[in-house]
Protein backbone atom coordinates (compact mmCIF):
# COMPACT_ATOMS: atom_id res chain seq x y z
CA UNK A 1 0.00 0.00 0.00
CA UNK A 2 1.55 3.29 -1.15
CA UNK A 3 0.54 6.43 0.70
CA UNK A 4 1.18 8.81 -2.19
CA UNK A 5 -1.15 6.88 -4.48
CA UNK A 6 -3.92 6.82 -1.89
CA UNK A 7 -3.66 10.58 -1.28
CA UNK A 8 -4.41 11.27 -4.93
CA UNK A 9 -7.94 10.11 -4.29
CA UNK A 10 -10.57 11.98 -2.34
CA UNK A 11 -12.79 10.58 0.40
CA UNK A 12 -15.53 8.35 -0.91
CA UNK A 13 -17.13 4.96 -0.68
CA UNK A 14 -13.88 3.10 0.03
CA UNK A 15 -11.63 5.79 1.55
CA UNK A 16 -11.73 7.98 4.64
CA UNK A 17 -9.18 10.25 6.37
CA UNK A 18 -8.89 10.77 10.12
CA UNK A 19 -6.77 13.45 11.76
CA UNK A 20 -6.48 11.31 14.93
CA UNK A 21 -8.44 8.83 17.00
CA UNK A 22 -9.83 11.30 19.52
CA UNK A 23 -13.38 10.21 18.56
CA UNK A 24 -13.40 6.39 18.32
CA UNK A 25 -17.18 6.25 17.76
CA UNK A 26 -16.96 7.69 14.24
CA UNK A 27 -13.99 5.48 13.44
CA UNK A 28 -15.88 2.34 14.50
CA UNK A 29 -18.94 3.32 12.46
CA UNK A 30 -16.74 3.64 9.40
CA UNK A 31 -15.16 0.23 10.00
CA UNK A 32 -18.59 -1.38 10.31
CA UNK A 33 -19.86 0.39 7.19
CA UNK A 34 -16.82 -0.68 5.15
CA UNK A 35 -17.19 -4.31 6.26
CA UNK A 36 -20.91 -4.35 5.39
CA UNK A 37 -20.47 -2.75 1.98
CA UNK A 38 -17.45 -2.86 -0.35
CA UNK A 39 -14.55 -2.54 2.06
CA UNK A 40 -12.21 0.43 2.28
CA UNK A 41 -9.14 2.09 3.79
CA UNK A 42 -9.00 4.47 6.76
CA UNK A 43 -5.89 6.64 7.09
CA UNK A 44 -5.25 7.96 10.60
CA UNK A 45 -2.91 10.95 10.61
CA UNK A 46 -4.24 12.70 7.48
CA UNK A 47 -6.33 15.88 7.54
CA UNK A 48 -9.88 15.31 6.30
CA UNK A 49 -10.45 17.95 3.62
CA UNK A 50 -6.97 19.19 2.79
CA UNK A 51 -5.37 15.71 2.80
CA UNK A 52 -2.35 17.14 4.60
CA UNK A 53 -0.25 14.49 6.28
CA UNK A 54 -0.02 15.25 10.00
CA UNK A 55 1.23 11.89 11.24
CA UNK A 56 0.60 10.31 14.64
CA UNK A 57 2.62 10.74 17.83
CA UNK A 58 2.94 7.09 18.91
CA UNK A 59 2.14 4.81 15.95
CA UNK A 60 2.73 1.51 17.78
CA UNK A 61 0.48 2.46 20.66
CA UNK A 62 -2.18 3.69 18.23
CA UNK A 63 -1.96 0.48 16.24
CA UNK A 64 -2.62 -1.60 19.36
CA UNK A 65 -5.51 0.66 20.33
CA UNK A 66 -7.08 0.32 16.90
CA UNK A 67 -6.88 -3.49 17.04
CA UNK A 68 -8.42 -3.60 20.54
CA UNK A 69 -11.22 -1.21 19.61
CA UNK A 70 -12.25 -3.23 16.60
CA UNK A 71 -11.98 -6.54 18.43
CA UNK A 72 -13.98 -5.45 21.47
CA UNK A 73 -16.59 -3.18 19.91
CA UNK A 74 -17.73 -4.91 16.70
CA UNK A 75 -19.78 -8.08 16.32
CA UNK A 76 -19.29 -10.55 14.67
CA UNK A 77 -15.51 -10.52 15.07
CA UNK A 78 -13.74 -8.53 12.38
CA UNK A 79 -10.07 -8.81 11.39
CA UNK A 80 -8.83 -5.81 9.38
CA UNK A 81 -5.33 -5.25 8.08
CA UNK A 82 -3.49 -2.57 10.11
CA UNK A 83 -0.28 -1.16 8.62
CA UNK A 84 2.15 1.66 9.44
CA UNK A 85 3.05 3.88 6.48
CA UNK A 86 6.08 6.17 6.46
CA UNK A 87 6.11 9.58 4.82
CA UNK A 88 9.36 11.49 5.28
CA UNK A 89 9.70 11.75 9.08
CA UNK A 90 6.00 11.10 9.74
CA UNK A 91 4.02 7.90 10.20
CA UNK A 92 0.44 7.20 9.31
CA UNK A 93 -1.70 4.27 10.45
CA UNK A 94 -3.64 2.62 7.61
CA UNK A 95 -6.57 0.36 8.47
CA UNK A 96 -7.77 -1.70 5.52
CA UNK A 97 -11.18 -3.30 5.95
CA UNK A 98 -12.25 -6.05 3.54
CA UNK A 99 -15.83 -6.84 2.48
CA UNK A 100 -16.95 -9.36 5.06
CA UNK A 101 -18.67 -12.68 4.30
CA UNK A 102 -20.06 -12.65 7.86
CA UNK A 103 -22.14 -9.50 7.44
CA UNK A 104 -24.04 -7.80 8.91
CA UNK A 105 -21.50 -6.41 11.38
CA UNK A 106 -22.71 -4.03 14.06
CA UNK A 107 -21.59 -2.12 17.11
CA UNK A 108 -21.87 -4.35 20.16
CA UNK A 109 -23.15 -1.59 22.46
CA UNK A 110 -25.89 -0.45 20.08
CA UNK A 111 -27.05 -3.88 18.98
CA UNK A 112 -28.03 -5.21 15.59
CA UNK A 113 -30.98 -2.87 14.98
CA UNK A 114 -29.25 0.38 15.92
CA UNK A 115 -25.62 -0.48 15.36
CA UNK A 116 -25.53 -1.70 11.74
CA UNK A 117 -24.15 0.77 9.20
CA UNK A 118 -23.65 0.81 5.45
CA UNK A 119 -21.39 3.02 3.36
CA UNK A 120 -23.22 5.41 1.04
CA UNK A 121 -20.85 7.71 -0.82
CA UNK A 122 -18.55 9.27 1.76
CA UNK A 123 -20.99 8.90 4.68
CA UNK A 124 -22.08 6.12 7.01
CA UNK A 125 -25.81 5.43 7.08
CA UNK A 126 -27.74 3.44 9.65
CA UNK A 127 -29.13 0.31 8.02
CA UNK A 128 -32.85 -0.40 8.33
CA UNK A 129 -34.42 -3.85 8.76
CA UNK A 130 -34.72 -4.45 5.01
CA UNK A 131 -31.04 -3.68 4.42
CA UNK A 132 -30.00 -5.92 7.33
CA UNK A 133 -32.04 -8.76 5.80
CA UNK A 134 -30.38 -8.14 2.43
CA UNK A 135 -26.95 -8.37 4.09
CA UNK A 136 -27.90 -11.68 5.62
CA UNK A 137 -29.04 -13.05 2.27
CA UNK A 138 -25.79 -11.89 0.71
CA UNK A 139 -23.79 -13.66 3.41
CA UNK A 140 -25.66 -16.96 2.86
CA UNK A 141 -25.65 -16.69 -0.93
CA UNK A 142 -29.44 -16.45 -1.21
CA UNK A 143 -31.48 -14.10 -3.34
CA UNK A 144 -34.72 -12.33 -2.47
CA UNK A 145 -36.71 -14.63 -4.80
CA UNK A 146 -35.50 -17.70 -2.90
CA UNK A 147 -36.76 -16.51 0.48
CA UNK A 148 -39.88 -18.10 2.05
CA UNK A 149 -43.13 -16.17 2.43
CA UNK A 150 -44.84 -17.78 5.43
CA UNK A 151 -47.73 -15.30 5.37
CA UNK A 152 -48.96 -16.66 2.00
CA UNK A 153 -50.49 -20.01 1.10
CA UNK A 154 -51.26 -21.88 -2.10
CA UNK A 155 -54.18 -19.56 -2.89
CA UNK A 156 -51.64 -16.86 -3.84
CA UNK A 157 -50.10 -19.05 -6.58
CA UNK A 158 -51.03 -18.26 -10.17
CA UNK A 159 -51.43 -21.85 -11.33
CA UNK A 160 -51.53 -21.00 -15.02
CA UNK A 161 -48.27 -19.04 -14.86
CA UNK A 162 -46.65 -21.75 -12.74
CA UNK A 163 -47.68 -24.56 -15.12
CA UNK A 164 -46.34 -22.61 -18.12
CA UNK A 165 -43.03 -22.02 -16.34
CA UNK A 166 -42.64 -25.71 -15.48
CA UNK A 167 -43.85 -26.93 -18.86
CA UNK A 168 -40.37 -27.57 -20.36
CA UNK A 169 -39.43 -29.78 -17.40
CA UNK A 170 -42.65 -31.41 -16.21
CA UNK A 171 -46.42 -31.27 -16.26
CA UNK A 172 -47.63 -29.44 -13.18
CA UNK A 173 -50.98 -30.37 -11.66
CA UNK A 174 -52.77 -28.63 -8.85
CA UNK A 175 -52.32 -31.55 -6.50
CA UNK A 176 -48.55 -30.98 -6.77
CA UNK A 177 -48.90 -27.67 -4.93
CA UNK A 178 -48.98 -27.75 -1.11
CA UNK A 179 -51.92 -26.50 0.84
CA UNK A 180 -55.44 -27.62 1.71
CA UNK A 181 -57.10 -26.34 -1.46
CA UNK A 182 -54.67 -27.95 -3.89
CA UNK A 183 -53.83 -31.23 -2.18
CA UNK A 184 -56.98 -32.84 -0.81
CA UNK A 185 -59.79 -30.45 0.11
CA UNK A 186 -62.61 -29.27 -2.11
CA UNK A 187 -66.22 -28.19 -1.68
CA UNK A 188 -69.10 -29.93 -3.38
CA UNK A 189 -71.98 -27.91 -4.74
CA UNK A 190 -74.21 -29.02 -1.92
CA UNK A 191 -71.67 -28.25 0.77
CA UNK A 192 -70.52 -24.94 -0.69
CA UNK A 193 -73.17 -23.11 1.33
CA UNK A 194 -71.77 -23.62 4.75
CA UNK A 195 -74.25 -23.69 7.63
CA UNK A 196 -73.48 -23.38 11.36
CA UNK A 197 -73.33 -27.17 11.63
CA UNK A 198 -70.37 -27.44 9.22
CA UNK A 199 -66.75 -26.47 9.78
CA UNK A 200 -64.51 -25.30 6.98
CA UNK A 201 -61.28 -27.31 6.70
CA UNK A 202 -58.20 -25.56 8.06
CA UNK A 203 -56.71 -23.21 5.49
CA UNK A 204 -59.88 -22.85 3.35
CA UNK A 205 -61.16 -19.55 4.71
CA UNK A 206 -62.08 -17.22 1.87
CA UNK A 207 -65.28 -17.47 -0.21
CA UNK A 208 -63.15 -17.05 -3.33
CA UNK A 209 -61.17 -20.17 -2.47
CA UNK A 210 -64.36 -22.14 -1.83
CA UNK A 211 -65.99 -21.08 -5.08
CA UNK A 212 -62.80 -21.82 -7.03
CA UNK A 213 -62.55 -25.27 -5.50
CA UNK A 214 -66.18 -25.97 -6.38
CA UNK A 215 -65.77 -24.90 -10.00
CA UNK A 216 -62.45 -26.60 -10.58
CA UNK A 217 -63.44 -30.09 -9.38
CA UNK A 218 -59.90 -31.39 -9.31
CA UNK A 219 -59.69 -32.20 -5.61
CA UNK A 220 -61.02 -35.36 -4.01
CA UNK A 221 -63.30 -34.76 -1.07
CA UNK A 222 -65.06 -32.46 1.33
CA UNK A 223 -65.32 -33.03 5.08
CA UNK A 224 -68.14 -31.68 7.24
CA UNK A 225 -68.17 -30.93 10.93
CA UNK A 226 -69.23 -34.40 12.10
CA UNK A 227 -66.76 -36.30 9.96
CA UNK A 228 -69.26 -36.87 7.18
CA UNK A 229 -67.52 -37.30 3.87
CA UNK A 230 -68.62 -36.59 0.32
CA UNK A 231 -66.62 -38.37 -2.36
CA UNK A 232 -66.60 -37.96 -6.11
CA UNK A 233 -67.87 -41.01 -7.96
CA UNK A 234 -65.41 -42.42 -10.51
CA UNK A 235 -65.84 -42.84 -14.23
CA UNK A 236 -69.05 -42.21 -16.19
CA UNK A 237 -71.16 -42.59 -13.05
CA UNK A 238 -69.66 -39.36 -11.78
CA UNK A 239 -71.09 -37.43 -14.70
CA UNK A 240 -74.44 -39.19 -14.65
CA UNK A 241 -75.18 -39.12 -10.96
CA UNK A 242 -77.21 -36.25 -9.59
CA UNK A 243 -77.44 -36.79 -5.88
CA UNK A 244 -77.76 -34.16 -3.18
CA UNK A 245 -75.49 -34.05 -0.14
CA UNK A 246 -77.38 -35.78 2.70
CA UNK A 247 -74.84 -35.25 5.42
CA UNK A 248 -76.57 -34.75 8.76
CA UNK A 249 -73.95 -32.23 9.75
CA UNK A 250 -74.40 -30.07 6.68
CA UNK A 251 -77.30 -27.67 6.95
CA UNK A 252 -77.17 -26.64 3.29
CA UNK A 253 -80.28 -26.93 1.09
CA UNK A 254 -80.52 -30.15 -0.95
CA UNK A 255 -78.84 -28.72 -4.01
CA UNK A 256 -77.74 -31.10 -6.72
CA UNK A 257 -74.07 -32.04 -6.65
CA UNK A 258 -73.06 -33.66 -9.97
CA UNK A 259 -70.89 -36.68 -9.43
CA UNK A 260 -70.96 -36.65 -5.62
CA UNK A 261 -72.22 -39.26 -3.23
CA UNK A 262 -72.40 -38.88 0.52
CA UNK A 263 -72.15 -41.37 3.32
Amino acid sequence: MKLTEILRRSEGKTLEFKRDLSSPAGFLRTVVAFANTAGGVILIGVQDRTRDIRGVADPLDLEERVVNLISDSIKPRLLPDVELLNYRNLQVVAVEVFPSPARPHYLARAGLQRGTYARVGSSNRLADAALVAEMRRYATGESFDEGPLPALDSEAVDFRAASESFAPARTLARHNLPGPVWSSWCLADSCARWAPGCTIPSGVTSPAARSWATADRRATRVRCGRRRRCRRRPGPARRAARRPCRSAACGAPPARAPGWRCR
